[in-house]
């Protein structure tokens, strides 16, 4: 909550780098995150909890450039375990009996194939396709702008997809996830800068439909921003930031 917000920015202030059981710290740059997401506070679609969260870095150094957090849909924790638990995944990508499997229990192997790149990615499609609700908040670590994020991370990760990419795998997907790129730039309805701890939201609904927020630190406000309708493209996005590759 914008409140509760305010009061963890003074507790982050205070340079206590510790969890508790509202905010995490992120990095010691940016406000801390919240653990739950509420739409009595926010713009958001439903009810959010945090369930991963880190920092990310450019490849050429170790020059961290925004925080992030990973939210799961409070409504859809039920969901996981149904489908990661169907005869599908289970018997033929985590509940193996052979190799570094052997003698591990069901948890053991479910981390276990998260980890893995190739099925990661088919565990993450399935929960996407199966209505499982994701939002992802980006707090930049050193100011940027929005139309940078826009074009050089997320238009750039989906020219990077194999949906993009891959012709002969993927027939007539570059056509689609090049119209989603146009949808992207024009659900972009706002310019300017991204300080440190404004946010972008980006919300991803059970039609895999993408919606994006922009919060702004010195207003304290949010702005509700435009929409993806092709599910190609939130797809690809929550399932890059998702898998382990």
């Amino acid at each position: 909550t914008l409140a509760i917000l305010g009061a963890g920015y003074k507790w982050y202030n205070g340079n206590c780098h510790k969890h508790n059981n509202d905010f995490i710290t992120i990095h010691e740059d940016l406000k801390p995150y919240t653990v739950k997401l509420s739409t009595e506070d926010t713009p958001f679609q439903t009810n959010y909890t945090l369930v991963g969260s880190g920092t990310r870095t450019l490849t050429i150094s170790t020059f961290k450039v925004y925080g992030m957090g990973i939210y799961m849909a409070d409504e859809d924790f039920p969901l996981v375990s149904k489908i990661i638990d169907s005869n599908y995944l289970s018997k033929t990508f985590i509940d193996i009996n052979d190799g570094q499997y052997k003698d591990l229990s069901h948890k053991e192997k479910v981390k276990l194939a998260l980890n893995d790149p190739v099925k990661s990615e088919i565990i993450i499609n399935s929960l996407l396709d199966g209505g499982v609700r994701f939002l992802i908040k980006m707090t930049p670590i050193i100011k940027s702008n929005l139309t940078f994020v826009r074009e050089g991370g997320i238009v750039k990760s989906l020219k990077n997809s194999p949906e993009y990419n891959n012709l002969e795998e993927y027939p007539g997907a570059r056509d689609v996830v090049e119209k989603g790129i146009e949808e992207i730039r024009m659900a972009y309805d706002r310019k300017g800068s991204l300080v440190i701890n404004d946010d972008l939201v980006m919300e991803l609904n059970k039609d895999n439909i993408l919606q994006f927020y922009y919060y702004n630190v010195k207003s304290n406000k949010f702005y509700t921003m435009g929409h993806v309708d092709e599910p190609l493209v939130g797809k690809i996005l929550f399932r890059n930031y998702l898998s382990a590759s």
